[in-house]
């Protein structure tokens, strides 16, 4: 019997698989290596999304700017942008574009400020949310790494 149980402790003792390892472990190290493996998980999930995100904007991207430098009227490319997928520079044309009809239209309160001024004001804005919006979850990458 004494055999018996002093074999059992030494195959315990010498078993290092990652199972018996975590068995072993104390409830502090079970928790932060829980942890660790959840945070490894969502890391992965994140950087798959943002792959195939970034290869679709790129993608858009792309056809984009073949229409774009087409040599297309501009309000005809706004008119298809508008009806077409939404794409970050697709958003920031038509931002820009609206913002230019705003102008065009005499809405514009201030009439001291030239119109590429107000323009690039509300493109830095638009560029800044898509900007925003493709760096989502990309802070907790970078604690996480």
């Amino acid at each position: 019997m004494q055999t018996a149980v002093l074999e059992s402790v030494t195959v315990v003792a010498t078993d290092f698989s990652l199972w018996a390892l975590f068995m072993r472990a104390d409830i502090v190290v079970k928790v932060v290596m829980v942890g660790l493996i959840l945070a490894s998980l969502w890391s992965w999930t994140i950087m798959f999304g943002k792959f195939f995100a970034f290869r679709r904007v790129s993608r858009l991207a792309g056809k984009f700017e073949l229409m774009f430098w087409s040599g297309e009227n501009l309000q005809a490319l706004y008119r298809d942008s508008t009806e077409g997928l939404v794409h970050p520079m697709g958003t920031v044309f038509n931002t820009a574009m609206r913002e230019y009809a705003r102008v065009e239209a005499g809405r514009n309160f201030s009439h001291d400020v030239p119109m590429t001024h107000m323009i690039e004001r509300v493109l830095a804005s638009s560029i800044g949310r898509e900007m925003e919006a493709l760096e989502k979850r990309l802070s907790f990458l970078a604690t996480v790494g």
